[in-house]
């Protein structure tokens, strides 16, 4: 967040081609796309793979398509990678942007398969909020057990590696329980509950 994408995007896709967007992503009108800077353009609001061919077929048939741009396509289903190939194989050019990862550092799948095949790969870095350094993930600053959670500088910031602790509003007993591993980055001790606790987790 706050690498500029949204506005690598608009740069990128004429005003007469369309955009796309998640449909749960809920920050702005459902037909609109915005940036940090307050730009707008509007866009189609889609869930994955299905709805955006079944749009795509639909303008195609009232004026041809050269490219398309689909914005935060880490919030779409699975299945917009395989729909994303079948429009590239018929001479459709798209631009996709997102994020790599969530606000715990897991990777989003859609994301990291879009990257593997696509022609050509740009990654925008923001800049930490703690130290300044650059940053490579995405703090959310109060609890929450989704994994979407859209939202904007009220629930996340920048962090680098080093400023970066995925599991600081989480106590012990959820850690145990979330079966996962992180052994990247430092170490820090914390406190919760009265226990102090190393978020690094080992299967």
């Amino acid at each position: 967040m706050w690498g500029g994408k949204t506005e690598y995007l608009f740069m990128t896709i004429p005003q007469n081609a369309p955009l796309f967007k998640p449909s749960v992503d809920t920050r702005d009108k459902d037909a609109v796309i915005s940036t940090h800077n307050g730009d707008t353009r509007p866009a189609i609001p889609i869930r994955g793979g299905v709805d955006l061919l079944q749009r795509v077929h639909e303008i195609s048939r009232i004026h041809t398509l050269d490219i398309i741009g689909i914005d935060e396509v880490h919030m779409l289903s699975d299945d917009i990678t395989p729909a994303c190939l079948a429009l590239v194989a018929r001479g459709l050019h798209i631009c996709a942007v997102g994020l790599s990862t969530d606000y715990l550092g897991r990777v989003f799948q859609p994301m990291m398969e879009l990257m593997a095949l696509a022609d050509v790969v740009n990654v925008k870095k923001s800049i930490c909020a703690v130290c300044g350094q650059t940053a490579i993930h995405n703090h959310c600053k109060f609890p929450s057990d989704a994994r979407i959670l859209p939202g904007a500088e009220e629930l996340y910031e920048p962090r680098c590696r080093r400023c970066f602790d995925p599991y600081i509003h989480r106590c012990p007993e959820t850690l145990h329980n979330s079966r996962c591993e992180f052994r990247f980055g430092h170490t820090g001790s914390h406190k919760a509950g009265g226990v102090r606790w190393e978020p690094v987790l080992v299967v």
